[in-house]
């Protein structure tokens, strides 16, 4: 299940990789997009959450079919409202098709664009 990070990046291991240890980390496409997203604003991207594994999306009371467990998924910090609607217009011109909208994060995954969707955490 490990993957090493096989691109020149600005995120690292372990802010991409499950917490737990186990070492699942995220897909190389969605690393690549996130690269794309960080230079279009022009600012460091705080990664909360990356890939999981079941037992550890367990643990956190994630979703059950959540896209983290495919690798296809980040929870990225923000928190001002300005950087929030960057993100958001950026990361939708980059084909993030679910993007989930927080007090202090915004969720961004690849999942396949005819089921993409936006919504707001509540």
């Amino acid at each position: 299940m490990s993957k090493r990070l096989t691109i020149e990046t600005h995120f690292t291991e372990a802010e991409l990789s499950c917490r737990c240890g186990c070492g699942k980390m995220v897909e190389e496409d969605l690393l690549v997009r996130l690269e794309a997203l960080r230079r279009i604003v022009n600012r460091p991207l705080i990664i909360t959450s990356g890939a999981r594994c079941e037992e550890y999306n367990r643990k956190i009371g994630g979703k059950p079919k959540s896209w983290h467990l495919h690798g296809l998924a980040v929870d990225v910090a923000c928190t001002n409202t300005w950087d929030r609607f960057a993100l958001i217009h950026a990361a939708q011109q980059l084909g993030f098709s679910g993007i989930g909208i927080a007090e202090n994060f915004i969720h961004l995954d690849l999942r396949p664009v005819d089921v993409g969707r936006v919504w707001l955490y509540s």
